[in-house]
């Protein structure tokens, strides 16, 4: 067991290493992926069984969820590979990530829109049945929702991160070993 003072120690190494927030994004990027399967798989079943209703938007609204919660932990990698003392703007309580993918890179409609979606469902639509305020809710219209071209679109944002990511890790990296 740690002293209090080597668990901050250790926090701050985490907390500043890009590949720790790597790893986490790919984590949840995997049990997004059975998500997202279970969705399929309910939504190929025969729709006028009970519960496959309840069992799609349940798997939709975990996977995009976690997909939320795994580019989330992705661009605040990118942002600590940049700068390891980043401190991250409370845009959405945190849950920004469409202006945290605005600011290190330019996004397609289709990038941004599946964003601002996905960042929905990581402020409130995964996880309650309505936001804090009406007006969350009104804007929030046509976005709880996913389409068929989703999981093409999150593979490539994803993977055009990760590389964006390890590209700016090893450049603070040699920054640093000069």
């Amino acid at each position: 067991m740690h002293d209090k003072r080597e668990s901050e120690r250790l926090f701050s190494i985490i907390h500043e290493d890009a590949q720790s927030w790597l790893a986490k994004a790919k984590q949840l990027r995997m049990s997004a992926a059975v998500m997202w399967a279970e969705f399929e798989n309910a939504a190929r079943s025969d729709q006028i069984h009970d519960g496959v209703t309840e069992r799609m938007l349940a798997f939709s609204g975990a996977s995009m969820l976690l997909m939320g919660f795994a580019f989330e932990n992705l661009l605040k990698g990118i942002i600590f590979a940049r700068d390891p003392r980043a401190k991250m703007a409370r845009v959405q309580g945190g849950h920004g990530i469409v202006a945290m993918a605005c600011a290190v890179t330019t996004l397609t409609s289709d990038e941004r829109y599946l964003l601002e979606r996905i960042q929905v469902y990581l402020t409130w639509a995964g996880r309650y049945q309505l936001p804090k305020f009406s007006q969350q809710y009104h804007e929030a219209q046509g976005k709880v929702a996913v389409t068929t071209v989703d999981p093409k679109t999150m593979n490539q944002l994803f993977a055009r991160l990760e590389q964006f990511l390890l590209t700016e890790w090893e450049e603070q990296q040699n920054r640093h070993s000069v």
